[in-house]
């Protein structure tokens, strides 16, 4: 059983499981057709392949444009 939270804005939704307290899903605010899954979540043979990209996370609001990740999460 999932449940939600959202910080700050309230924009962004974090699940997080009621048993455990591990957020599995996240959907950010800056991209809300993305969905970032916890890879621990994801049951062992579900994916074939991932990209990794390393991320600035100091400077996220710059990395994240110049990323295009939204293209990459739109929903088809």
């Amino acid at each position: 059983m999932l449940t939600e939270y959202r910080f700050g804005t309230k924009q962004a939704k974090h699940l997080f499981c009621r048993t455990c307290g591990v957020q599995s899903f996240y959907i950010p605010r800056s991209n809300p057709d993305g969905r970032a899954v916890t890879v621990a979540c994801i049951d062992p043979g579900t994916v074939q392949s991932m990209d990794v990209r390393l991320f600035d996370g100091e400077k996220w609001e710059q990395a994240h444009t110049k990323s295009n990740i939204v293209s990459e999460s739109k929903r088809k």
